[in-house]
């Protein structure tokens, strides 16, 4: 069993929202990462600096307080019954590179292919969808920042098996 993670900042690019990845390794550490984007920039060639970056880390700890470290405010956690780390290790290993378009490939549609080779099935469009509909759309175990506990707090299970 694998699982993914897929976090929501949820209050950036004007409410559409922002999102990143997370996946479990075969040897039980993480890969995370995301593509940033520049300043509001719309567009930036394949190879030019689109403020993507990939980490690996030896725990689940770690993964989390990356992710809030870059101001994520949900994660998703999603069991995979089939993962193929593999495969999705070589879809993050563009994204630093891939550059970025605000229509046709952005944040979404990068953390959408890495899901997808980790084995994640049914997953929404991504043509004229915002990373933060995308989130809701996806079943999996919800947590929420919780300032007090300075950790991710389950708020909600969107669906009863939570296996893809």
């Amino acid at each position: 069993m694998g699982t993914a993670i897929i976090a929501i900042r949820s209050n950036a690019v004007w409410g559409l929202g922002h999102i990143g990845v997370a996946f479990r390794n075969d040897d039980s550490t993480w890969t995370a990462g995301s593509v940033e984007g520049k300043h509001y920039v719309s567009n930036i060639n394949p190879g030019d600096e689109n403020g993507g970056w990939v980490e690996k880390f030896t725990t689940l700890r770690a993964v989390e307080e990356k992710f809030h470290k870059l101001k994520y405010d949900k994660l998703k956690f999603i069991s995979v019954a089939n993962p193929d780390p593999a495969k999705a290790e070589k879809a993050i290993s563009d994204f630093c590179e891939r550059g970025f378009n605000f229509l046709i490939n952005n944040c979404l549609h990068a953390v959408d292919e890495v899901v997808k080779a980790y084995g994640l099935k049914g997953l929404p469009r991504t043509f004229l969808v915002s990373p933060i509909s995308y989130f809701a759309t996806i079943s999996g175990a919800e947590f929420t920042w919780n300032l007090t506990l300075n950790s991710y707090l389950e708020t909600k299970i969107t669906s009863d098996d939570n296996v893809i």
